[in-house]
């Protein structure tokens, strides 16, 4: 799954998003472009299509499934832990 992400101060509200996926983007009030879904699917061809279509990148698609710490002892959510993790909740 992935989390749909507009950059606000980066969108110029072109409406190639919309256009290309307007089962995903809307306007918002402030004419910058919205996600209409806060969440795709991984395979979301739309989705992808508008993010490599917007002239601004203004659109990312986060990974949501590996954002939670695994471990029970630093409460990180996402997991700040890094490579080196201090909580051993890389697995």
């Amino acid at each position: 799954m992935k989390k749909v992400i507009v950059d606000d101060s980066a969108c110029i509200c072109c409406g190639a998003c919309m256009s290309i996926a307007p089962n995903v983007f809307t306007y918002a009030s402030d004419n910058t472009s919205s996600p209409k879904k806060e969440f795709v699917e991984d395979g979301d061809k739309d989705a992808i299509a508008a993010m490599e279509g917007c002239p601004t990148s203004a659109i990312s698609l986060v990974d949501v499934d590996n954002d939670k710490c695994k471990c029970e002892n630093c409460n990180c959510d996402p997991c700040e832990c890094g490579e080196e993790c201090s909580c051993n909740c890389k697995e």
